[in-house]
């Protein structure tokens, strides 16, 4: 602009309201209107959806919480508990998101068949159980004496 002078601009600007230098846009087709508002609402209902998602953990979060801290004091009522209340509710954790689970469903009106549900989440912590001890069991029989006790350094330096 500043090389070609007044005139230079001038027409520059005669031809960009001739059209000549800017192209439009394409006007979206009626199906592609359609398809972006699609994927438009899909998008917000995923969206919504994972937020709800994350809503229901928290609560249950809150509620396993809960749940695992009455637990703690039913016991200590009962006798002393050797472990603190921390450490109790990191060991209930996963009993603890079961039964928030369950009062959830019922709190919101679903099916909820306590008897048997407990009786499956038994049988898969005992399950757990067996798995784990087995596996520590293996790691264990594995095991060198010398990684149990590592040898002891047993030459003496004299001097520095």
């Amino acid at each position: 602009m500043v090389t070609r002078g007044a005139k230079g601009y001038n027409d520059m600007i005669a031809t960009q309201d001739d059209g000549k230098t800017w192209e439009k846009a394409p006007e979206l087709t009626e199906e592609e209107k359609a398809a972006k508002a699609k994927t438009n609402e899909e998008r917000i209902l995923l969206k919504r959806e994972k937020r709800d998602e994350d809503a229901k953990q928290k609560e249950l979060e809150v509620m396993a919480t809960q749940w695992a801290k009455r637990e703690y004091l039913r016991k200590s009522l009962k006798r002393a508990v050797s472990v603190k209340e921390a450490d109790f509710i990191e060991v209930v954790w996963d009993r603890a998101m079961f039964e928030a689970d369950l009062k959830y469903r019922t709190m919101k009106g679903q099916a909820v068949n306590e008897s048997e549900e407990r009786t499956e989440f038994r049988e898969a912590q005992e399950k757990k159980k067996k798995e784990a001890y087995s596996a520590e069991r293996e790691r264990w029989d594995k095991m060198a004496y010398e990684e149990l006790e590592p040898p002891q350094d047993k030459s003496i330096t004299l001097g520095r």
